[in-house]
């Protein structure tokens, strides 16, 4: 299944290793990084140079390009930085339930509880781990690809080869229960127009109603003529939840582009 927050959350936190293959070229990368990331401690220590640039600098559309390597570091400098991206990286997006997390908080974390010094050691470690992660994402994609072709080439409705069709980043999705259905209205989407999406329930007993943004979505055949929809979404907490509609059958209908 590709709509989990295991699989989410973990590439969340593998991303930010997966186009390095050495220590040298993660630190390349950061001095190519922009000032608003450096820490407050290397800010304060070239606050004057930093403005200076700022002052200089030609802003596009309001954003004004200062890199790290514009203000000629120390090697200890870009470690410090690299540290820094690290630690906040950790605390923002390594949590329990991602892939192999048992397995990384024992090299991640001291006996305190606090992130270990990030070095050459450590990144390879983290990368071994991504590069599994990296299998299991891919083997989900591959599945979710087959459901998808066997539902477009196979005998099935309409309104679940439509439904099959449109598998993610759409903007916004309403639900409401109708008796025994679904409705969800969707708005634009990035590759879509607006639609409604009448799901013919199996079962509304686990269904709550709400308001949320869709960020990937795919349908699957069951064994037994069923199908589920899948979707991850956020919402108001901005943290994102799985959705699973099991159903009949579903009625689509498309709207005209809202402006």
């Amino acid at each position: 299944m590709l709509c989990s927050n295991k699989l989410h959350y973990s590439s969340a936190f593998y991303w930010h290793f997966d186009t390095f293959e050495t220590m040298e070229e993660y630190v390349r990368i950061i001095e190519r990084s922009h000032f608003s990331l450096f820490p407050d401690s290397f800010r304060e220590r070239h606050k004057d140079e930093i403005d200076r640039l700022i002052q200089n600098a030609e802003a596009v559309n309001g954003f004004v390009n200062v890199n790290l390597s514009m203000l000629n570091p120390t090697q200890d400098e870009k470690m410090e930085i690299v540290v820094e991206n690290f630690r906040r990286h950790i605390k923002e997006h390594f949590r329990e339930g991602i892939y192999f997390w048992d397995e990384l908080a024992k090299h991640i974390y001291d006996v305190d509880g606090q992130p270990r010094q990030f070095d050459e050691s450590l990144f390879q470690i983290i990368k071994q781990y991504g590069d599994e992660f990296n299998m299991i994402l891919y083997r989900a994609r591959m599945a979710s690809l087959r459901d998808l072709s066997s539902i477009k080439n196979g005998d099935y409705s309409d309104g679940v080869k439509k439904l099959s069709n449109r598998s993610m980043h759409e903007s916004s999705v309403s639900f409401k229960v109708e008796g025994s259905s679904v409705i969800a209205h969707f708005g634009n989407g990035l590759y879509s127009g607006p639609m409604v999406c009448k799901f013919k329930l199996i079962s509304n007993d686990s269904f709550n109603v709400f308001d949320s943004e869709i960020n990937q979505s795919e349908v699957i055949a069951n064994p037994d003529g069923t199908f589920r929809y899948n979707a991850l979404v956020y919402c108001k907490d901005y943290e994102s939840h799985e959705i699973f509609i099991k159903f009949h059958d579903v009625e689509v209908t498309y709207l005209k582009f809202e402006g």
